[in-house]
Protein backbone atom coordinates (compact mmCIF):
# COMPACT_ATOMS: atom_id res chain seq x y z
CA UNK A 1 0.00 0.00 0.00
CA UNK A 2 1.23 3.50 -0.87
CA UNK A 3 0.24 6.62 1.08
CA UNK A 4 0.37 9.85 -0.98
CA UNK A 5 0.85 13.23 0.66
CA UNK A 6 2.27 16.62 -0.36
CA UNK A 7 5.65 16.80 -2.08
CA UNK A 8 8.38 18.84 -0.43
CA UNK A 9 12.05 19.68 -0.88
CA UNK A 10 14.27 18.20 1.82
CA UNK A 11 17.92 18.30 2.90
CA UNK A 12 19.66 15.19 4.19
CA UNK A 13 22.97 13.51 4.91
CA UNK A 14 23.37 10.04 3.44
CA UNK A 15 24.00 7.61 6.31
CA UNK A 16 24.11 4.27 4.54
CA UNK A 17 23.67 2.78 1.09
CA UNK A 18 22.21 -0.59 0.22
CA UNK A 19 24.99 -2.13 -1.89
CA UNK A 20 22.77 -4.92 -3.19
CA UNK A 21 19.98 -2.52 -4.14
CA UNK A 22 21.66 0.82 -4.79
CA UNK A 23 18.55 2.93 -5.22
CA UNK A 24 17.75 2.35 -1.54
CA UNK A 25 19.55 4.65 0.91
CA UNK A 26 19.28 5.62 4.57
CA UNK A 27 19.42 9.35 5.21
CA UNK A 28 19.28 11.83 8.08
CA UNK A 29 16.87 14.56 7.02
CA UNK A 30 16.54 18.03 8.42
CA UNK A 31 12.78 17.83 8.87
CA UNK A 32 11.89 14.16 9.40
CA UNK A 33 14.94 12.66 11.10
CA UNK A 34 16.23 9.31 9.85
CA UNK A 35 14.25 7.78 7.00
CA UNK A 36 14.80 5.29 4.18
CA UNK A 37 14.60 6.54 0.60
CA UNK A 38 13.90 4.96 -2.77
CA UNK A 39 15.58 6.97 -5.55
CA UNK A 40 13.71 6.42 -8.81
CA UNK A 41 16.83 6.89 -10.95
CA UNK A 42 19.22 3.92 -10.71
CA UNK A 43 21.80 5.81 -12.79
CA UNK A 44 21.91 8.72 -10.34
CA UNK A 45 21.99 6.38 -7.35
CA UNK A 46 25.38 5.11 -8.48
CA UNK A 47 26.89 8.48 -7.57
CA UNK A 48 25.38 8.68 -4.07
CA UNK A 49 27.55 7.69 -1.12
CA UNK A 50 27.52 8.04 2.69
CA UNK A 51 28.66 11.44 3.89
CA UNK A 52 27.11 13.44 1.07
CA UNK A 53 24.70 16.27 1.82
CA UNK A 54 21.87 16.12 -0.69
CA UNK A 55 18.64 17.89 -1.54
CA UNK A 56 15.69 16.09 -3.08
CA UNK A 57 11.96 16.19 -3.63
CA UNK A 58 10.27 13.99 -1.06
CA UNK A 59 7.03 12.63 -2.46
CA UNK A 60 6.19 11.20 0.94
CA UNK A 61 4.82 8.07 -0.70
CA UNK A 62 5.50 5.51 1.96
CA UNK A 63 5.76 1.82 1.24
CA UNK A 64 4.31 0.81 4.57
CA UNK A 65 5.65 -2.74 4.73
CA UNK A 66 9.21 -1.73 3.81
CA UNK A 67 9.14 1.67 5.52
CA UNK A 68 10.66 3.47 2.50
CA UNK A 69 9.79 6.89 1.06
CA UNK A 70 10.02 7.74 -2.64
CA UNK A 71 12.15 10.70 -3.71
CA UNK A 72 13.35 12.33 -6.91
CA UNK A 73 15.42 15.27 -8.19
CA UNK A 74 18.39 14.45 -5.96
CA UNK A 75 21.16 17.02 -6.04
CA UNK A 76 24.55 16.63 -4.32
CA UNK A 77 25.28 19.77 -2.28
CA UNK A 78 28.36 18.65 -0.36
CA UNK A 79 30.69 15.69 -0.66
CA UNK A 80 33.62 14.88 1.65
CA UNK A 81 36.92 15.61 -0.08
CA UNK A 82 40.60 15.16 0.77
CA UNK A 83 40.29 17.71 3.58
CA UNK A 84 37.97 15.40 5.51
CA UNK A 85 38.97 12.43 7.62
CA UNK A 86 36.61 9.89 6.07
CA UNK A 87 37.07 7.36 8.90
CA UNK A 88 35.85 9.96 11.37
CA UNK A 89 32.95 11.15 9.21
CA UNK A 90 31.78 7.57 8.57
CA UNK A 91 32.04 6.84 12.28
CA UNK A 92 29.69 9.74 13.04
CA UNK A 93 27.30 8.62 10.29
CA UNK A 94 27.25 5.06 11.58
CA UNK A 95 26.47 6.22 15.11
CA UNK A 96 23.57 8.23 13.70
CA UNK A 97 22.34 5.20 11.76
CA UNK A 98 22.24 2.94 14.83
CA UNK A 99 21.43 5.40 17.61
CA UNK A 100 18.63 7.41 16.01
CA UNK A 101 15.13 5.91 15.75
CA UNK A 102 13.30 6.06 12.43
CA UNK A 103 11.33 9.25 11.76
CA UNK A 104 12.34 10.81 15.06
CA UNK A 105 12.70 14.43 14.02
CA UNK A 106 15.49 16.30 15.81
CA UNK A 107 17.08 19.47 14.39
CA UNK A 108 19.93 19.16 16.89
CA UNK A 109 21.14 15.88 15.34
CA UNK A 110 21.17 17.33 11.81
CA UNK A 111 22.99 20.40 13.12
CA UNK A 112 25.48 18.19 14.95
CA UNK A 113 26.39 16.27 11.78
CA UNK A 114 26.73 19.53 9.88
CA UNK A 115 29.07 20.82 12.61
CA UNK A 116 31.22 17.69 12.31
CA UNK A 117 31.90 18.67 8.70
CA UNK A 118 32.58 22.29 9.61
CA UNK A 119 34.87 21.24 12.46
CA UNK A 120 37.35 20.01 9.85
CA UNK A 121 38.31 23.69 9.55
CA UNK A 122 38.88 23.90 13.30
CA UNK A 123 41.04 20.78 13.23
CA UNK A 124 43.40 22.55 10.82
CA UNK A 125 43.73 25.45 13.27
CA UNK A 126 43.88 23.37 16.46
CA UNK A 127 45.54 20.28 14.97
CA UNK A 128 47.17 19.37 18.28
CA UNK A 129 43.67 19.07 19.80
CA UNK A 130 41.91 17.01 17.11
CA UNK A 131 41.30 14.04 19.41
CA UNK A 132 39.85 16.29 22.11
CA UNK A 133 37.58 18.12 19.65
CA UNK A 134 36.21 14.80 18.38
CA UNK A 135 35.76 13.43 21.89
CA UNK A 136 33.83 16.53 22.95
CA UNK A 137 31.75 16.20 19.78
CA UNK A 138 30.83 12.60 20.66
CA UNK A 139 29.89 13.74 24.15
CA UNK A 140 27.47 16.18 22.56
CA UNK A 141 26.06 13.47 20.30
CA UNK A 142 25.42 11.15 23.25
CA UNK A 143 23.77 13.96 25.18
CA UNK A 144 21.47 14.78 22.24
CA UNK A 145 20.50 11.13 21.83
CA UNK A 146 19.45 10.84 25.45
CA UNK A 147 22.47 9.55 27.37
CA UNK A 148 22.70 10.95 30.87
CA UNK A 149 25.81 13.05 31.44
CA UNK A 150 26.93 13.81 34.96
CA UNK A 151 27.66 17.39 36.00
CA UNK A 152 31.37 16.61 35.60
CA UNK A 153 30.89 16.73 31.84
CA UNK A 154 29.00 20.04 31.65
CA UNK A 155 32.10 22.15 30.97
CA UNK A 156 32.98 19.96 28.00
CA UNK A 157 29.55 20.57 26.50
CA UNK A 158 30.23 24.28 26.92
CA UNK A 159 33.51 23.76 25.09
CA UNK A 160 31.56 22.18 22.23
CA UNK A 161 29.34 25.27 22.15
CA UNK A 162 32.40 27.53 22.12
CA UNK A 163 33.80 25.58 19.16
CA UNK A 164 30.49 25.98 17.34
CA UNK A 165 30.35 29.70 18.06
CA UNK A 166 33.89 30.15 16.78
CA UNK A 167 32.85 28.87 13.35
CA UNK A 168 30.81 32.04 12.89
CA UNK A 169 33.89 34.24 13.24
CA UNK A 170 36.79 31.93 12.50
CA UNK A 171 39.13 34.77 11.48
CA UNK A 172 38.97 36.44 14.90
CA UNK A 173 42.45 35.99 16.40
CA UNK A 174 41.33 36.96 19.89
CA UNK A 175 38.61 34.30 19.92
CA UNK A 176 41.05 31.78 18.49
CA UNK A 177 43.51 32.45 21.35
CA UNK A 178 40.68 32.20 23.89
CA UNK A 179 39.53 28.87 22.48
CA UNK A 180 43.08 27.53 22.33
CA UNK A 181 43.48 28.37 26.01
CA UNK A 182 40.26 26.47 26.78
CA UNK A 183 41.53 23.44 24.89
CA UNK A 184 44.97 23.60 26.52
CA UNK A 185 43.38 23.54 29.96
CA UNK A 186 41.88 20.07 29.43
CA UNK A 187 44.33 17.60 30.93
CA UNK A 188 45.23 14.15 29.62
CA UNK A 189 43.51 12.65 32.64
CA UNK A 190 40.27 14.45 31.73
CA UNK A 191 40.50 13.36 28.11
CA UNK A 192 40.88 9.73 29.17
CA UNK A 193 37.90 10.10 31.48
CA UNK A 194 35.80 11.46 28.62
CA UNK A 195 36.84 8.80 26.12
CA UNK A 196 36.37 5.92 28.55
CA UNK A 197 32.82 7.07 29.17
CA UNK A 198 32.16 7.43 25.43
CA UNK A 199 33.64 4.01 24.71
CA UNK A 200 31.47 2.50 27.46
CA UNK A 201 28.28 4.04 26.02
CA UNK A 202 29.02 2.95 22.46
CA UNK A 203 30.06 -0.55 23.52
CA UNK A 204 26.77 -1.04 25.40
CA UNK A 205 24.69 -0.33 22.31
CA UNK A 206 22.94 -3.58 21.27
CA UNK A 207 24.23 -3.19 17.69
CA UNK A 208 27.82 -2.27 18.58
CA UNK A 209 29.15 -5.55 17.16
CA UNK A 210 27.70 -4.60 13.79
CA UNK A 211 29.64 -1.35 13.57
CA UNK A 212 31.98 -1.37 10.57
CA UNK A 213 33.85 1.82 11.42
CA UNK A 214 36.86 1.21 13.63
CA UNK A 215 35.55 3.17 16.60
CA UNK A 216 37.94 1.32 18.90
CA UNK A 217 40.81 3.02 17.08
CA UNK A 218 39.35 6.37 18.00
CA UNK A 219 40.15 5.50 21.60
CA UNK A 220 43.49 3.79 21.04
CA UNK A 221 45.25 6.01 23.55
CA UNK A 222 43.24 4.69 26.50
Amino acid sequence: MIVKQNEAVELAFILKKNILNQHKISVLTQKHGKIYLLENSIKKSQFLWPGMLISFKLHDMKYQKQNYFVCSNIEILLSPDKNFDLNWIHHVLELCYYFIPLQDSCDKIFGFVFNCFLFSKLELIFEEHVFLIRSVSLLKFLEITGCYLSSDFSKYLQLYQNLTNFLVNIANKQKEDFLRTNLDQISEFEIKKITKWIFSCISQHPCSKLFKTCFKNNFSNL
